[in-house]
């Protein structure tokens, strides 16, 4: 899900700013807010033949955060926060959950 902070219109294929990233001109591209929920559940079935539950998890949830800028039509950094949360996966019981920022500039043609 993404939600456009500026007067941009977001695309499926992203944000084209209507004024990209030039400090003397005022322009500043465009900003949007992105949310990612996602999930993995293992059958049972793969417990103990193929996965062992004290080294694999069974179920995997991640909710996130982040924040895209296009400072023009080829140009977008973006930061995200990403938390995991495991069901098994430990011989004490659930993997200890993994948090992650990710951060990465793309460059189209």
């Amino acid at each position: 899900m993404s939600f456009a902070l500026t007067d941009d219109r977001p695309t499926y294929r992203g944000i084209t700013p209507r004024r990209a990233f030039d400090p003397e001109a005022h322009g500043w591209g465009a900003l949007e807010l992105v949310l990612r929920a996602g999930a993995l559940r293992v059958d049972d079935k793969a417990f103990p033949t193929f996965a062992d539950p004290t080294k694999s998890a069974s179920q995997a949830r991640e909710r996130g955060a982040g924040v895209n800028w296009y400072l023009s039509r080829n140009v977008k950094w973006m930061l995200d926060y990403l938390r995991t949360r495991f069901v098994d996966g430990d011989a004490a019981g659930d993997r200890e959950d993994e948090k992650v920022i990710l951060n990465r500039l793309q460059i189209s043609f």
